[in-house]
C-alpha cells in the first residue's frame, strides 16, 4: 500500500511537470476572457477615494449609513437590549421558513399600516421576509414580472434610487420615468408629476417613494398625496411603495408612513417593501419584507404561495438575527418604546444639521437660496451643486460626494459642518478667489456702543480685525440635551461658588485672629522702597470694593489682549465665547464674561462694574459678591444658550454684561429708592428700582422682538438671578 502510495504521487508529479505547458495553454484559452472590466459602482467609488486620501479634514458625503456626531457607526440602544433579550433565551440556528418569520411579518405590516388597519385582520396581506430593501424589491419585481396583468412596464420618479432601474431591468420589467425634482427650486415639480403620471397607458406600474425620497430628500405634502392618489386610482396604475425610512425621516412612524396609509384608506391594491437598515441601524442583518395588499383572503394565500415559489430558487430562506431583532424590538412594549425614542434622536440630529450647514452657508456670505437644505427631509440632501462643483470639492477640499451632487447628511458633523459650509461657499461663489472671511457676533453691552461701527474704506483692514479668520467647530444638534446640560451646569456652578465663598470668608475671619503674628511677620521684612512701597501703599489705601475691580479688570484686559493674538483665536472663540451650537458647553459659559468684543465694549462694561461693585462688596463681603458676579455670568449664559436654542439661533456671544447685570439688579432691589444718573447727563436723575425695571422691560422687548444687536436673553438671566 504504502509502495503503491509513493508510485501514485511519484507518476503524478511527473505528469504535472511534462504537461506544465498544457496547463498553461488551458488557462490561456479561459472561457471568460471576453468579459470586460464593469464601471466601478459609484458609491463604493467614492468610499474608495476617500480611504486613499490623506486629507486630515477630508469628510465622506457618499454612504449611506447613519453616523453619529463624531462620525461613527451607531448601534442603537434598542438593538442592543434586544440582543442582550435574545442570547438570555437560547435560541436554535434552524432554517427559517420560506416566507420568514410570521411573528416578523405581522410585527412588520403592523408598523406600516398601524395597528388599527383592517388588512391583517382580514387576511388581506402577503407578507414575506425579504433581504433588507433591496432582496424585498428584488421579490417584488420578479412577481410582477411574472403576475402582473397589466402591461409590464414600471414608471420610477426622475431621479430615483441608482438601484431600482438595474433590478427592475434584471427581473425583466421595462423601466420608464416621470417627472419628479425640479433642478431650479431643487424642489417638486408637482405639476410635471401630474402631467407625466397623467400620460401613463392604463395597467402599468408606478414607483413610489413613501418617504424621504432618495436621492433628493424632496417628498410631496400630504395634499399632494391626497391629489396623487386620486389620478393615481383614476388612471388605474399599480403602486409599489418603497419605504426603506420609515421613523427615520422626520422621526415620527406615523406621519412617515402616511402615504401608504392613505392609498390603503382609499381602497389601493398596493405592493410595499420595507427596510430596518436605516431606522434600525440594522444594515449587515438584511432584513426586510415585502408586501402584497390583495383583494380577499383566498387571494391573498395564492399570490403567497407563488412569491414562495419565487423565493425558493432565490435564496430559499431569509436569514433569522434581524429578523429576530426587529421582531424582540417591535413586540415588547418598552423596547418598542426605546426604538421609538431613538429613531427620534437620528431624526432630530439629521434635521439639526440640516440647518446648521443652512445657517453657516449664510455665515459665510453665500448669497444663494440654501433653503432647500432644510426643506428636504431624511438622510439625503440634493444640494444643486453642478458636476465642475462637485469636482472642486473633492479636489480642492477633499470632500467625497456623488456626482448628481446627493449628500449623506450622515456624514455632517459638528466638527466638520463650518468646513463644508466654507468648502461649499468657495466653490459656488463667483467671487471665490477673493477671501471674505467673517464671523458673525452677538454682544453683550449695556451701553450701545455704535460709534465703535464704522463702514470700512479699506477691505485690507478686516484683516486686522481679532474675529476675521477664526473658524469655529459647531456640534450639529442643539436641542434639549443642551439646554439640560447648561442648566445643569449652571445650577452647579452657582452652588459651588457660595460654598466657595462661605467658606474663603470663614478663612478669612479666621486668618484675623493672627493679626499680631501677621504685623510681627510684615515688621521684620526689610524695608520696602521706591515703587514697590508706593504700589504696596496705594493697595492698601483700596476699599475692597476697589480691590475686586482691579482683579476683575485686570482678568478682562488680559483676556482681551489674548483675543489679539492670531494663533490664539480658535481657542480664544471655542472657550471664550458662547454659543449653542458649539462642541464645547459648559466652559464657555464661563469664560465668556471675560470677553469683549473692542475696547469700547471692555471700557463700558468696566465704567458700570466699577460704579456699583464697591456697595455690592460693602453689602455681601468680597468672597460672596464674587459669587453672585461669577454665577450670574454663568446664568445669563445659560439663558442666551436657551433662548437661541428654543428661536432656532445660532450666533456667538460674549461680555460681561450678564455677571454686571447681576450686580446691578441686586443693588438695585436692595436699595430701590437710590438716585442715579448717567455720567454724560449728570442733570437727569432716576431711582434705581425704576433703572432696573426699565432695563428689564428693555430686554424683555429685545426678546419677544427678536433684537439681535444686544444679547438680551443674556441680560435678563444675570438680572434675574442678582434680584
Amino acid at each position: 500500500m504504502a509502495q503503491g502510495a509513493r508510485f501514485s504521487t511519484s507518476l503524478a508529479c511527473n505528469l504535472l511537470k511534462s504537461n506544465g505547458n498544457a496547463a498553461v495553454s488551458v488557462r490561456h484559452g479561459s472561457w471568460w476572457s471576453h468579459v470586460e472590466m464593469g464601471p466601478p459602482d459609484a458609491i463604493l467609488g467614492v468610499t474608495e477615494a476617500f480611504k486613499r486620501d490623506q486629507n486630515p479634514k477630508k469628510i465622506n458625503l457618499g454612504v449611506g449609513a447613519y453616523r453619529d456626531d463624531n462620525g461613527k457607526p451607531f448601534v442603537l440602544p434598542s438593538v442592543l437590549k434586544a440582543e442582550e433579550n435574545l442570547r438570555s433565551k437560547g435560541l436554535d440556528k434552524e432554517y427559517s421558513p420560506i416566507s420568514g418569520s410570521p411573528e416578523f411579518c405581522k410585527h412588520t405590516i403592523n408598523l406600516a399600516l398601524g395597528d388599527d388597519n383592517q388588512v391583517v385582520p382580514n387576511g388581506l396581506n402577503s407578507t414575506v421576509q425579504g433581504i433588507s430593501g433591496t432582496g424585498s424589491l428584488c421579490i417584488g419585481a420578479n412577481f410582477l414580472s411574472h403576475f402582473f396583468p397589466g402591461r409590464k412596464e414600471i414608471y420610477l420618479p426622475t431621479p430615483s434610487w441608482g438601484n431600482h432601474t438595474p433590478l427592475f431591468k434584471l427581473a425583466g420589467l421595462t423601466v420608464k420615468q416621470y417627472k419628479y425634482y425640479d433642478p431650479k427650486t431643487c424642489g417638486l415639480d408637482f405639476q410635471g408629476v401630474l402631467d407625466d403620471i397623467s400620460k401613463i397607458p392604463e395597467k402599468s406600474i408606478i414607483l413610489l417613494h413613501a418617504c424621504a425620497h432618495n436621492p433628493t430628500g424632496v417628498d410631496p405634502k400630504p395634499e399632494q398625496w391626497a391629489e396623487l392618489s386620486q389620478l393615481i386610482k383614476k388612471k388605474n396604475l399599480f403602486p409599489f411603495f418603497d419605504m426603506a425610512y420609515q421613523g427615520f425621516a422626520s422621526g415620527d412612524v406615523l406621519k412617515d408612513s402616511l402615504a401608504v396609509r392613505l392609498f390603503i384608506k382609499e381602497g389601493h391594491h398596493i405592493a410595499l417593501a420595507q427596510s430596518f437598515a436605516k431606522n434600525m441601524g440594522l444594515y449587515g442583518e438584511r432584513v426586510g419584507a415585502f408586501t402584497l395588499v390583495n383583494g380577499d383572503k383566498d387571494e391573498a394565500a395564492r399570490t403567497l404561495s407563488q412569491i414562495k415559489i419565487l423565493i425558493r430558487p432565490m435564496y430559499s430562506n431569509p436569514p433569522i438575527n434581524g429578523a429576530r431583532i426587529v421582531t424582540e424590538i417591535l413586540g415588547n412594549p418598552e423596547l418598542k418604546k426605546q426604538w421609538l425614542v431613538d429613531v427620534k434622536g437620528m431624526a432630530d440630529r439629521i434635521i439639526s444639521v440640516r440647518t446648521t450647514l443652512r445657517d453657516n452657508l449664510k455665515k459665510n456670505g453665500s448669497t444663494r437660496d440654501w433653503s432647500h437644505i432644510t426643506d428636504q427631509i431624511g438622510m439625503f440632501c440634493f444640494t444643486g451643486l453642478k458636476a465642475p462643483e462637485v469636482e472642486r470639492l473633492t479636489k480642492e477640499f477633499s470632500i467625497y460626494l456623488t456626482k448628481d451632487g446627493r449628500i449623506s447628511m450622515a456624514g455632517v458633523t459638528s466638527k466638520n459642518v463650518e468646513y463644508l459650509a466654507h468648502a461649499i461657499h468657495e466653490v459656488t461663489n463667483v467671487f471665490s478667489n477673493v477671501q471674505f472671511h467673517r464671523t458673525k457676533l452677538q454682544v453683550q453691552s449695556i451701553l450701545k456702543q455704535s460709534r465703535n461701527f464704522r463702514r470700512i474704506r479699506n477691505p485690507e483692514e478686516t484683516v486686522r480685525s481679532p474675529f476675521a479668520n477664526v473658524e469655529v467647530q459647531h456640534s450639529g444638534p442643539t436641542n434639549g440635551s443642551k439646554i439640560w446640560k447648561g442648566i445643569i451646569f449652571a445650577t452647579a456652578f452657582s452652588g459651588a461658588t457660595y460654598v466657595g465663598a462661605t467658606i474663603f470668608e470663614y478663612e478669612r475671619i479666621r486668618a484675623n485672629t493672627f493679626k499680631g503674628y501677621k504685623n510681627f511677620y510684615w515688621s521684620s521684612k526689610a524695608t520696602v522702597i521706591g515703587w514697590r512701597a508706593q504700589t504696596r501703599d496705594w493697595w492698601s489705601n483700596l476699599s475692597e470694593g476697589e480691590r475686586m475691580w482691579y482683579f476683575i479688570c485686570f482678568a478682562n484686559v488680559l483676556v482681551f489682549l489674548a483675543w489679539r493674538i492670531p494663533k490664539w483665536q480658535p481657542i480664544m472663540i471655542k472657550y471664550f465665547s458662547t454659543n449653542p451650537a458649539s462642541s464645547v458647553t459648559c466652559l464657555p459659559m464661563v469664560l465668556s464674561m471675560f470677553s469683549h468684543y473692542n475696547l469700547w465694549h471692555l471700557a463700558a462694561n468696566m465704567y458700570v462694574l466699577h460704579s456699583f461693585s464697591g456697595a455690592a462688596v460693602s453689602y455681601l463681603g468680597r468672597e460672596h459678591f464674587l459669587a453672585v458676579y461669577l454665577s450670574s455670568g454663568v446664568i445669563s449664559s445659560m439663558f442666551s444658550n436657551t433662548y437661541k436654542i428654543l428661536l432656532n439661533r445660532h450666533g456667538f456671544s460674549l461680555g460681561a454684561s450678564g455677571a454686571i447685570m447681576g450686580i446691578l439688579a441686586f443693588i438695585c432691589t436692595q436699595f430701590p429708592d437710590t438716585k442715579l444718573n448717567i455720567i454724560l447727563l449728570p442733570q437727569l436723575t432716576f431711582s434705581a428700582g425704576a433703572a432696573i425695571k426699565s432695563i428689564i422691560a428693555f430686554d424683555t422687548a429685545g426678546c419677544v422682538m427678536g433684537w439681535q444687536f444686544f444679547d438680551h436673553a443674556a441680560h435678563l438671566g444675570g438680572a434675574f438671578f442678582g434680584m
